[in-house]
């Protein structure tokens, strides 16, 4: 058996950028809602001071700039990470369903990005847990998981205010997805690590087994599993 590679400073640095991610979406909220709060303003036929209008649209640049940075750090980590674990599967003797690169390449690729990811984090779930126990935790979790992931990437555009309904609903739309998209970090962190835990479990039985103590060998009766 080859030795699975340590994929445990990935999932810390996962987690790490998490949060610093959620942190970056709670300002984005912040500053959606003075935003909606300014349409709402306009739609009373208030008007906008150049000093508010202003400030408004400095908080909004940087706000959505260090959004698109935090998501592409942790679009980059997360998948380095979710990359490893698969391949530790097949590394560790095990049959998986696809190759070890479709865990990358799955997630930009249209209609099959809808699925296929929560496939393999599903493979990683149980065949990592499979290698060193018989009594598997179930993958509920992952389907709450994928479901908020879906929800919270779902975005429309709004100008700038423009006190239409169309731009206030748009508006509300995306504060309700970045609402969801905190739950959504949350259920990750906690996939993360639990997927972590069973990594590491995974790594002290091939410890064991180096050692030549005898382990139980486990019978694989889990493929209904994938379906």
């Amino acid at each position: 058996m080859v030795p699975i590679l340590d994929n445990t400073d990935r999932a810390r640095h996962v987690v790490l950028f998490f949060w610093v991610y959620l942190v970056v979406v709670l300002a984005v909220i912040g500053v959606d809602s003075m935003y909606l709060w300014l349409l709402y303003k306009v739609k009373a036929g208030e008007e906008i001071s150049n000093r508010l209008g202003n400030l408004h649209y400095w908080l909004y640049s940087l706000a959505n700039l260090s959004m698109f940075i935090a998501f592409v750090a942790v679009v980059i980590v997360f998948i380095q990470w979710f990359r490893r674990a698969y391949h530790n599967i097949q590394r560790g003797g095990n049959y998986i369903m696809n190759s070890e690169s479709a865990a990358a390449w799955h997630w930009f690729i249209p209609i099959a990005n809808l699925f296929w990811p929560y496939k393999i984090m599903k493979e990683i779930w149980y065949e990592t847990q499979g290698t060193y126990t018989s009594d598997l935790k179930s993958h509920g979790i992952l389907r709450i998981w994928w479901i908020l992931f879906i929800l919270s990437n779902f975005r429309l555009k709004a100008g700038i205010y423009e006190a239409n309904p169309e731009m206030i609903r748009a508006t509300m739309i995306n504060i309700g997805r970045e609402i969801i998209t905190i739950p959504a970090i949350l259920v990750t962190i906690y996939v993360v690590k639990q997927a972590a835990s069973f990594e590491e479990q995974y790594m002290q039985q091939q410890k064991i087994e180096s050692l030549g103590t005898t382990v139980p060998v486990i019978e694989d009766n889990r493929e209904e599993e994938f379906y």
